[in-house]
């Protein structure tokens, strides 16, 4: 086996893993949330607040490495490996890619460029539309309920701060937001955030999917 093919192989197997992978924990997620916040002692547990600051504070320790291997290894099959490799020239076109009159090799290049897209639009997602949004406002309760310090682990948050992508121990809420957390209780805002959580997991399992359809069409 060349290295070709043993990077080859390696970017097969990563490519819908990673995405995979990161599905799983971002369900246990949502589902732990959910179980939480279900059992909450108070519509505005301290607790329940500590409880999903410190779970959500974890995101960059995986979230990123995950999505960003399973984007880099996509688009190496799609754009880095050769259509005309044993592999590829394995793959008999099958009745309805000749009807569209597009070949096999073509076919398995768009999916995995698709798995890629899907994976790595996690990430704009999450900072474009989960940070502002309802992230955002779960950090601006956990501090209202908390105190900025405490919430923070003795690093403040600053109330004043707003924007995108600014990171997990930084507020991110816009004006709506903030006000929105101040009009409804923690365990609304986490059964909330548990709620859209679940479209990442979503996207996950598809770009999974979408991969390992590249892979069976490969051969």
């Amino acid at each position: 086996m060349t290295i070709s093919e043993v990077l080859t192989t390696i970017a097969q197997w990563a490519g819908i893993a990673m995405p995979t992978i990161y599905a799983g924990i971002t369900f246990q997620y949502s589902l732990t949330m959910s179980l939480l916040s279900s059992t909450a002692s108070s519509p505005n547990s301290p607790l329940l607040a500590r409880q999903w600051l410190a779970l959500y504070q974890q995101g960059p320790r995986w979230v990123p490495p995950l999505v960003q291997t399973g984007l880099l290894a996509n688009l190496y099959l799609a754009f880095f490996v050769s259509p005309n490799t044993p592999q590829s020239s394995a793959v008999v076109e099958t009745t309805w890619l000749e009807v569209l009159g597009v070949s096999a090799a073509t076919v398995v290049r768009v999916l995995y460029l698709a798995a890629g897209v899907l994976t790595i639009s996690i990430l704009p997602f999450t900072l474009l539309h989960l940070e502002p949004g309802i992230n955002g406002a779960c950090k601006w309760k956990v501090a209202a309920l908390l105190g900025d310090a405490t919430a923070a682990k003795h690093q403040p948050f600053t109330p004043e701060l707003s924007g995108v992508g600014r990171g997990v121990r930084r507020h991110t809420a816009s004006e709506a937001s903030k006000r929105w957390a101040e009009s409804r209780d923690m365990v609304e805002l986490v059964e909330e955030w548990a709620r859209r959580n679940h479209l990442r997991w979503v996207v996950g399992v598809v770009a999974g999917a979408v991969s390992f359809a590249g892979l069976v069409l490969r051969g």
